[in-house]
């Protein structure tokens, strides 16, 4: 019996041994998970955080635990099937990425990426959508650390589904309005990092605009994304009229009208935006550096090709075969005209064409930008006669989806323009900016990619 005795009191010990162990284990990974429900929970305390910013779309939550590395993702169901194109291509990608990345992670080691939404209606007739994301490299251990967390924007027409891009939201220097807003609501420490703020990540909601800085940007990355609301009242002024309305519409025919070498030095840019102004359409302006530097007035005209919804990219500096220079002097041509570009209208140029149509992958990398060439040469340059630019545009064919080529510093161009404009119009094209067309149409991500003349492929 005293045998059986000891042999009790062992099995006694060894069981609150194990007991101890689980206990303490669970003490330090209290919000830590094991399998798939243990996971669930531990996602879920993330999804409590967007509680109530859930306006539209049907929540779909999915969970996929595994070892090492465990996904979840909570997706809006939206009605417009176009929005949920644009959502699906985001989540995939990000899931894909994660899964690449992580695939040759240490079994001691414990991956998460958690990925979750806002969304809202507005007063305008527009919808929006923050997609969030949160990768975390051993989730739910004491030595867990968030590796990237943050956020993708999308602020969606309700005319068709198509996403707008800010300017088509708002019009004239917004972001130094934006900037100043968002400094009167940080820490003091934080005031000069607001200035590196990506402002295309808004979201429009009920009440105003929600700006957004990922993990990193402002404070440290484990502080997670942030956010600052400014109203519309505040915004009013450089906020366009009936937005939501009169977009892209991607089933209708589009062509993109630009224009090299400006500003001007004489009224043709001027006369340019008044005509399109008049129409109620855009084209995009590819400016040269050294122009918008040197001319009188180039500011003014820059900003309002922006508020108008024009389109404004580089053309370089001074406009020199870039393939013969080396790349510190590409890099200076780059350098020398964004700024020229942000100090002239407060917004850096979106886009790139290189002079003579001379670009690849690397100078387009060494800019930062797409670059774009043309289809539709209308040797405006070579002519000098608007009549000529005419029959060439015209004498064409099919217009969709083509990029037409201009230059800004002829008054041929301009007459030119003051025909062709409203003849496009009529006969059912939309006039569209370079980036909306690659976008919308040719479904591009907009990259630091050179497209040239195969956008269309």
């Amino acid at each position: 019996m005293g045998k059986l005795k000891g042999i009790i009191a062992v099995f006694v010990v060894i069981a609150l041994a194990i007991g101890g162990y689980f206990i303490i284990r669970n003490m330090f990974q209290s919000d830590g998970y094991d399998d798939e429900g243990s996971f669930e929970k531990y996602a879920n305390e993330y999804y409590a955080s967007f509680e109530g910013e859930q306006q539209i779309g049907t929540s779909e939550p999915k969970f996929e635990f595994g070892q090492p590395v465990s996904i979840a993702i909570d997706k809006p169901s939206m009605e417009e099937s176009m929005e949920n194109s644009e959502i699906d291509a985001v989540f995939k990608g990000k899931k894909d990425s994660f899964t690449v990345e992580n695939k040759s992670l240490g079994e001691e080691q414990q991956a998460a990426l958690l990925m979750g939404y806002e969304s809202y209606e507005t007063p305008e007739k527009a919808e929006s959508v923050a997609i969030h994301e949160r990768q975390i490299l051993n989730a739910g251990k004491e030595e867990q650390k968030i590796e990237v967390d943050k956020v993708t924007t999308f602020n969606f027409s309700t005319e068709n589904g198509v996403a707008m891009v800010p300017t088509n939201i708002f019009k004239g220097d917004y972001k130094k309005v934006v900037i100043d807003k968002i400094k009167e609501q940080v820490e003091e420490s934080y005031k000069d990092k607001v200035d590196d703020m990506d402002l295309t990540k808004f979201v429009m909601t009920g009440d105003g605009f929600r700006f957004f800085a990922d993990g990193g940007v402002l404070a440290e990355a484990n502080a997670g994304v942030q956010h600052f609301d400014i109203s519309y009242d505040d915004m009013e002024k450089f906020m366009r009229d009936n937005i939501g309305e009169n977009v892209i519409d991607p089933n209708k025919p589009m062509v993109a009208v630009t224009y090299d070498d400006g500003p001007s030095d004489g009224t043709q840019t001027k006369q340019l935006l008044d005509l399109y102004e008049q129409e109620n359409a855009v084209c995009t302006f590819f400016e040269l550096g050294a122009n918008v530097a040197n001319i009188e007035g180039s500011d003014k005209l820059l900003k309002r090709e922006l508020e108008i919804g024009c389109e404004v990219g580089t053309h370089s500096w001074d406009h020199p075969n870039l393939f013969t220079l080396s790349d510190d002097a590409v890099k200076q041509q780059a350098q020398k005209s964004i700024d020229a570009i942000e100090k002239a209208c407060g917004q850096k140029p979106t886009i790139f064409r290189a002079p003579y149509g001379n670009g690849n992958d690397k100078i387009s990398k060494i800019f930062g930008l797409p670059g774009i060439n043309w289809t539709v040469d209308t040797l405006d340059w070579q002519s000098r006669n608007a009549d000529s630019v005419v029959n060439v545009v015209k004498s064409f064919g099919n217009l969709d989806g083509q990029i037409i080529l201009m230059h800004s510093i002829y008054q041929s161009s301009v007459d030119a323009s003051k025909v062709l404009v409203p003849w496009l119009k009529s006969k059912g094209y939309q006039l569209v900016t370079v980036s909306d067309l690659l976008r919308i149409k040719y479904k591009k991500d907009l990259s630091d990619k050179y497209y040239g003349y195969t956008f269309a492929e």
